[in-house]
């Protein structure tokens, strides 16, 4: 994010002039939810290309290269998310075939999966509160949480899947929109959602929240964050403690 597109070159003219550095390796991001090999192998054939130029042009020899992140993860049933091991595999295949091509040596590959990582690790838990069924337009149904626990869906209208929690069985489904407790007309967590018949006191599960949720997680409104809870194998083990209002308003004098 920090050379504009076209002044690598005119960063490694200045780079000589300090001498207590010493440039080992080259970083790049290209995008976010991506679902295909493509964009990341034409990536890998820039960035050999650059490894090699640097070296004949500045005699530096570039050691470590950073693809970035941008791995797709699954939200809703558009998406087809390919496995890390299917983008590694692609990636590697392509660096030996580049690297090959242009007689240079292999460097140390890096990727940034976190997303893919945690993200699908991850559901959020709300209590349903009221509803509000508006004739001919939408029913809305209100959760105690919203745009403090997941920003994503009112920053660029992320989109999510949910069901309910405490009954998964089939049934008849309804469509609804999921709104939070924020008084924000952007305070929407999902619009327009096929769920089961559902009512105040249901448990209401919106999956895929493991990243850039509790990360991204604030105290607008002077509401408390939620608790952070890890299970494995039917065991539960309170992680991240549920923040009370004390805690929240310790900092105040």
């Amino acid at each position: 994010f920090t050379v504009p597109n076209g002044d690598l070159f005119e960063c490694l003219d200045a780079f000589e002039h300090y001498t207590c550095l010493k440039l080992v390796g080259l970083h790049a991001h290209i995008g976010s939810q991506i679902f295909e090999v493509e964009p990341y192998l034409d990536e890998v054939e820039i960035m050999m290309h650059l490894v090699k130029e640097i070296r004949e042009e500045y005699g530096i020899h570039i050691t470590d290269v950073d693809l970035g992140g941008g791995i797709g993860v699954y939200y809703t049933e558009k998406d087809q998310p390919k496995t890390t091991q299917q983008f590694c595999e692609a990636i590697l295949e392509q660096t030996e075939r580049i690297c090959a091509e242009l007689e240079i040596e292999i460097p140390t590959l890096m990727i940034e999966p976190g997303r893919s990582i945690v993200a699908n690790a991850g559901s959020t838990l709300y209590t349903v509160g009221s509803m509000k069924d508006i004739k001919d337009v939408r029913t809305y149904v209100s959760v105690d949480g919203g745009m403090t626990d997941n920003i994503r869906p009112s920053l660029y209208q992320a989109r999510y899947e949910c069901a309910i929690a405490n009954h998964m069985q089939s049934g008849t489904e309804k469509q609804v929109t999921i709104a939070g407790k924020c008084c924000e007309s952007g305070d929407i967590l999902i619009t327009d959602v096929d769920v089961l018949e559902i009512k105040p006191g249901d448990l209401l599960l919106v999956a895929s929240t493991g990243a850039y949720g509790y990360s991204m997680s604030s105290n607008y409104n002077k509401i408390p964050k939620a608790a952070v809870v890890a299970v494995s194998n039917g065991q539960s083990q309170l992680v991240c403690k549920r923040q009370s209002y004390d805690e929240l308003l310790a900092l105040e004098v």
